[in-house]
């Protein structure tokens, strides 16, 4: 059944009025009639079953059948520090930490950073956020993770949720056995440069753990693919 993102609906609406892109998309490139059903969501962890009613050149009417939390969405929240990567590559881990189930991801200003997006923010987390949005819609969530605005490492080691674990090439704890039992992650991973060890020793100090992959060394593309694979294996989410 299509899905489609409507952050102003709410629980309790009985009839909703889609327009826009998603209007154009579900009568012209779908050929939707009345009577066929479609699942919108919040973007907040809601989905919503609906039945069209009606449709017109630029607006497209549905009935609330019900409404739910989605059973899609992961037990953890996993929220993404990347140190900025060169070219397109944060664009990639986005998408596919989005489709794995991640809650947030903050682009982090790190000491060996190499791309720097000052002046460029605004556009780019503009950007950033559509591509979390479709990968969001493609694999059939109901939370779109949000893109937050960059910040420096100092600030980001210190105000993080939950249990801070810091991916290190240098060695550390399995990160397989920091992840249970916990409601909030974050995990951080450096540019193509990794972490300096100065950000290694105030990542210690402000309570962050340091953790390993494994023996090999994975780009900074890979590290929080796998590192999120990893843990919504082991906290139960892909069984």
């Amino acid at each position: 059944m299509p899905k489609f993102y409507e952050p102003n609906i709410l629980e309790g609406t009985e009839n909703y009025i889609i327009t826009g892109e998603n209007c154009r998309h579900i009568s012209r490139s779908l050929r939707m009639t009345t009577g066929d059903e479609i699942i919108l969501t919040d973007g907040k962890g809601t989905d919503f079953q609906t039945e069209v009613t009606n449709i017109t050149e630029s607006t497209v009417e549905v009935k609330i059948i019900s409404c739910e939390k989605s059973e899609n969405e992961a037990k953890v929240r996993l929220h993404l520090y990347q140190g900025v990567p060169k070219s397109d590559k944060m664009e990639l881990i986005i998408q596919k930490f989005t489709e794995l189930g991640g809650y947030s991801v903050t682009p982090t200003k790190t000491e060996f950073i190499v791309s720097d997006i000052s002046g460029k923010e605004e556009k780019k987390i503009g950007r950033w956020q559509k591509i979390a949005l479709e990968a969001a819609m493609q694999s059939k969530r109901a939370y779109i993770p949000e893109i937050k605005s960059p910040l420096k490492f100092k600030d980001a080691i210190k105000n993080a949720p939950g249990v801070k674990l810091l991916l290190y090439e240098g060695g550390g704890i399995p990160l397989k056995e920091l992840v249970k039992g916990n409601e909030d992650i974050s995990i951080f991973v450096g540019p193509e440069g990794g972490f300096s060890k100065n950000e290694v020793e105030l990542a210690k100090e402000n309570g962050a753990h340091i953790v390993t992959l494994g023996k090999r060394i994975l780009r900074t593309e890979t590290a929080p693919i796998a590192a999120a694979a990893i843990i919504m294996y082991e906290t139960g989410d892909m069984q």
